[in-house]
């Protein structure tokens, strides 16, 4: 008498395969199904109900005025906000009535790579005024709310427990681009002021490296630098990235060089400045 064993495991185990297949397939169309039913229903809004909304909630949680004067929202593959003319009035006691002046503002999140734990941004600002001013008692026009002095944070947790907190979203700097920002300090405790004029600001990472792009004036001292970032995937990734940045700080030259990250849990920056004075036969 002979035996023979049949494996009929095999069209089993297809099948649950099959199965599970179909069933996450069903769970991302309702999923997108959803999706999309959300941006349509957002679409409805007017942009003008949202610019009460967001006005509201700055004012409540500032106590200052604030306002803009137009408000354009798009929702589709990406979440795209444009404002024009935004104000946030500054301190009862302050020199100026603004606190923070913006010509216009946009900013664009791409949706897509949010599930795969990317979140892709970018913003560009153009021509800014922003005050910081202190007065003779020492409170600042940035202690929003009650006009006093922050107070310091709360204990957020052990030492092990923060170290052990991660990134839940990788944040990548698509463009950031600031053209034309003035930022005046004004110290009336110790009776001083300056002012940073930030001409032009240009941060992208269009692949996997970013790259810098800075033209600026700090009391009088013009700022030139350019250079590379490093990879910034590296740094979100527990890893170190090297950077290299060159310049001019007035007639100095100057370069920047190092690496930087991770970023968490053990933050890590290591860098090099390197500054050339001209002597009298370089002049």
């Amino acid at each position: 008498m002979s035996y023979y064993y049949v494996d009929d495991t095999r069209p089993s185990r297809h099948n649950n395969m099959n199965k599970i297949l179909k069933y996450a397939g069903i769970a991302l169309s309702i999923l997108l199904g959803l999706i999309l039913l959300l941006i349509v229903i957002l679409k409805l809004i007017p942009d003008s109900q949202y610019r009460s909304w967001i006005t509201s909630a700055v004012q409540s949680s500032t106590g200052r005025d604030f306002s803009m004067e137009t408000l354009e929202l798009d929702f589709g593959t990406s979440l795209r906000i444009g404002a024009n003319n935004i104000q946030l009035a500054n301190a009862d006691w302050a020199d100026t009535p603004e606190m923070l002046t913006v010509n216009r503002l946009e900013a664009e999140l791409k949706l897509l790579p949010l599930l795969s734990g990317n979140a892709e941004i970018i913003t560009r600002l153009d021509t800014a005024d922003i005050i910081s001013q202190s007065n003779e008692e020492g409170l600042a026009n940035w202690d929003l709310g009650t006009g006093s002095p922050a107070e310091p944070d709360a204990d957020t947790g052990t030492d092990e427990e923060q170290a052990s907190s991660g990134l839940p979203i990788r944040p990548i700097i698509r463009e950031l681009r600031i053209d034309n920002l003035t930022l005046s300090i004004i110290d009336k405790t110790h009776d001083r002021s300056k002012t940073v004029a930030l001409k032009h600001l240009l941060i992208e990472t269009p692949e996997l490296e970013t790259t810098l792009s800075l033209e600026a004036n700090a009391g009088g001292i013009p700022i030139l630098l350019s250079g590379n970032l490093g990879d910034i995937n590296s740094a979100l990734d527990q890893t170190s990235t090297l950077l290299n940045i060159d310049g001019k700080l007035g007639e100095n030259k100057l370069n920047i060089s190092g690496e930087w990250g991770p970023i968490l849990p053990d933050r890590n920056l290591n860098l090099l400045l390197d500054i050339h004075v001209p002597s009298t036969s370089d002049l």
